[in-house]
């Protein structure tokens, strides 16, 4: 971490372009690149302007390199490094920009340990990407993927060839189209078939097959399905052990996306042979287990909340054990485990008013702190499914105690926290988890209100007033999802909710439609399923002619030379029109860039420019008040200045009563003076009495000493006196017979201390009276 604060980020981000552009001398900065983690740290310590910088700058050395160039297998590391950590939503999508460069090298290399490399990043840059157009990498990709894809390949080649083929393809039609041109659609189906009967590939296979099936009759039957599901879920098992997060997320994506598109249905899976394989992942949920990686344990509970809200019987004896895996992964692991606790509120959802062994004391001391922990900024997907969570367990009876734990002043909190300015209207996609966060708090705290504690009355219709609270309603209305609109029709319906907002909120929908950005929705030609079968037709057409036609070479040669040439002409425009495009997306992406630098400074000065406005408005504000006060002041200055001439003239009037008196007073001196000399001469005379008496006084304590010395005398003899009582004291007690001499002795003994006693007060007496008198001579 000490290198990176050797640079700046646009020293660096300049020292990679001047490279790129084949200047030698940043190589000293460039080579910062040799160590993953300093890449991941750069864009962590960026903002978002500079991370998209430093992203366009390595795409462009990658641009420049090959797959013979060390550091462009140095900056592939750096980018495999990056995704073992989580990325933001932004982040990702820049690193997604950098897909063609890496699909270049891809296509160049030769070495089975780089393909590896590079498709597994491949695999993991291109999960999830969407391809507005067609681009030209992708042609050659595909033709790289197809090849790789044969039997002769290595296993793990080919698994990692589908499934970045299967990204591609995924909600990106124009992709399959250049597949079919690419290669050829039949051809590609039977090399599939293939490759099905292998377990490792099995799921791919199938991935890739429902993906085409619109394209092509070959459809999995339900055998191929409960098999690729067995598969499916005995990868889910490996890969968790593994800790391969990445392969792990893509199965239970894609197994998700099979249920939600009712390829596996509920009757398929409710059956005892798969309770088994359901059973082999729990115990990977333990939290005591070796592989305790949070991130893999929720995409675990996010696959069991899949088969929950599947609604599977034999899956339900296994409910109990899910919840309590769930309160153990909360209390550890805190803000990581939203997927556990979005897997829990399902769970209750299944079956409202079970609990299914969740108490009220573990909402109470493990859910409840969340919400004061938790950052409304920085952890809104978690607030969101905590939040849902809390709503949920609101339709518990038992669960009713939540109130004893809840603070106002946590709500509060949120709201304080709620941007005031209109940040949300103008980067939606930016800030969607902060609205879907706030709108499941306003809901919660309604549910709250009508169904646990109606003290929160006030409140809740006091934060419906803010028209910070209005503004984030008005951006939910317009611009949210159908499910985020409901919750928010629902606020609106309740009975708490303030009719003096609904004008406000009427007026912020007006303006939130207003500044929304326009979305730029380009349509792009892409191969319908219609457009296909037809060029099948064609080709099958062709190849009639051909045959039908051999012997009249004079015409029918010249009719297929004309078709193909025509075919070939559009292949060749086609590759013209997809290349040029490209270079103008590039050309786009860079316009963009530039004009996201520009946006970003005009927001900027604008943002100094009101700081400006309210420091100019603040200082005219102090120099009217310090006018006000000037002419304040210099009407107190003119009464001053009357009441100092007046007080002028009563001062000379004092002053000459003053030399007056002084003069008295001179005179007066000239007498005090000669007492003061008759005054002398007496204290003289008192001096020569006072060293008289000091003599005395000397005298009076050296005999004083020597009483004192007599006294210790006796003290001594008074302790010899105490020392021979005590002995005989103890020869009282071994000589019981000699008891009353000894009393008698003793009585005599306290006879003559009484009379030691009594001459030590006569002489105590004797000194008080000798100190009186000293002090009496320093008296006088």
């Amino acid at each position: 971490m000490a290198n990176i604060t050797k640079f700046s980020s646009n020293e660096f981000i300049s020292s990679i372009r001047e490279f790129a552009n084949g200047s030698m001398d940043t190589v000293d900065v460039v080579e910062q690149l040799n160590e993953p983690k300093l890449l991941k740290a750069f864009l962590e310590c960026s903002t978002d302007l500079e991370q998209k910088q430093i992203i366009s700058s390595l795409g462009r050395l990658l641009d420049n390199l090959g797959t013979h160039d060390s550091l462009a297998w140095k900056v592939i590391d750096g980018l495999e490094y990056l995704f073992n950590f989580q990325m933001s939503e932004s982040m990702l999508l820049q690193v997604q920009k950098l897909t063609p460069q890496v699909a270049h090298l891809a296509t160049n290399v030769t070495s089975e340990d780089h393909k590896l490399v590079l498709l597994r990043l491949l695999q993991k840059l291109t999960y999830r990407i969407k391809l507005p157009r067609p681009d030209s990498f992708i042609s050659p990709l595909i033709a790289s993927l197809v090849r790789w894809s044969k039997a002769e390949s290595a296993t793990a080649v080919i698994q990692l060839s589908l499934s970045v083929l299967a990204n591609l393809l995924h909600q990106n039609k124009s992709v399959q189209s250049i597949l079919i041109q690419t290669v050829g659609l039949k051809q590609f189906m039977n090399g599939l078939l293939l490759l099905k009967d292998n377990l490792l590939l099995k799921m791919e296979v199938c991935k890739l097959m429902f993906l085409l099936e619109n394209l092509t009759c070959e459809k999995p039957d339900e055998a191929e399905l409960l098999s690729c599901v067995k598969v499916t879920i005995c990868t889910i098992t490996e890969t968790s052990c593994q800790g391969d997060q990445t392969q792990l997320e893509q199965c239970i994506l894609f197994f998700e996306e099979m249920v939600d598109c009712r390829k596996i249905t509920t009757a398929m899976l409710d059956k005892p042979c798969f309770l088994d394989s359901i059973k082999n992942v729990m115990p990977l949920l333990e939290t005591d287990s070796k592989n305790n990686n949070p991130d893999v344990a929720m995409l675990l509970f996010r696959f069991l909340r899949i088969l929950v809200e599947m609604k599977l019987s034999v899956f339900y004896p296994l409910y109990g054990s899910v919840m309590q895996q769930g309160v153990a992964w909360v209390s550890m692991h805190k803000k990581k485990s939203g997927e556990a606790i979005n897997t829990m509120c399902s769970l209750m959802a299944s079956e409202p008013g079970n609990t299914f062994g969740l108490t009220a004391n573990d909402i109470i001391k493990t859910f409840l702190p969340l919400l004061t922990e938790a950052e409304s900024n920085n952890d809104c997907v978690f607030l969101t499914m905590l939040l849902r969570f809390l709503r949920q367990s609101l339709d518990v009876k038992a669960f009713s105690l939540i109130k004893n734990g809840l603070q106002k002043e946590t709500m509060k909190r949120f709201i304080e926290a709620l941007p005031g300015d209109n940040s949300f209207w103008i980067n939606f996609t930016l800030h969607e988890p902060a609205v879907k966060m706030y709108i499941h708090l306003f809901s919660f705290v309604f549910k709250y209100v009508t169904s646990c504690d109606g003290s929160w009355m006030e409140f809740y219709t006091q934060m419906l007033r803010e028209q910070k609270v209005i503004s984030v309603l008005a951006v939910a209305l317009t611009c949210g999802s159908a499910d985020l609109k409901g919750m928010v029709l629902a606020l609106i319906g309740g009975v708490a909710f303030p009719q003096e907002s609904l004008p406000l909120l009427s007026k912020a929908m007006e303006d939130c439609g207003e500044r929304r950005p326009l979305q730029n929705k380009s349509c792009f030609c892409e191969l319908s399923p219609s457009s296909v079968s037809n060029n099948f037709e064609v080709q099958k057409f062709l190849k009639m002619m051909k045959n039908s036609l051999k012997g009249d070479e004079s015409y029918s040669t010249k009719i297929l030379q004309v078709h193909e040439y025509k075919d070939q002409m559009q292949l060749e425009y086609q590759r013209s029109l997809i290349s040029s495009l490209s270079n103008a997306s590039r050309e786009i992406a860079g316009l963009r860039e530039m004009d996201y630098v520009k946006d970003q400074l005009i927001s900027e000065i604008r943002q100094e420019l009101y700081c400006f406005r309210l420091t100019f408005e603040n200082m005219r504000q102090k120099y009217e008040s310090s006018l006000k006060a000037n002419e304040e002041m210099s009407g107190r200055c003119r009464v001053l200045q009357t009441r100092l001439e007046q007080e002028t003239v009563a001062s000379q009037k004092a002053i000459k009563k003053l030399e007056e008196s002084i003069s008295k007073l001179e005179s007066e001196g000239l007498n005090i003076s000669k007492a003061n000399k008759y005054l002398k001469v007496e204290l003289v005379e008192k001096a020569h009495q006072i060293d008289d008496l000091t003599v005395q006084k000397e005298d009076l304590l050296k005999s004083l000493d020597a009483m004192q010395e007599k006294t210790s005398e006796q003290r001594a003899e008074q302790e010899a006196t105490m020392t021979r009582n005590a002995e005989l004291s103890e020869e009282l007690a071994r000589v019981k017979g000699e008891l009353e001499n000894n009393t008698k002795l003793l009585f005599q003994k306290e006879e003559e201390l009484t009379e030691k006693t009594k001459k030590i007060e006569e002489l105590q007496r004797l000194r008080d009276i000798v100190c009186e008198l000293t002090s009496g001579t320093k008296k006088l």
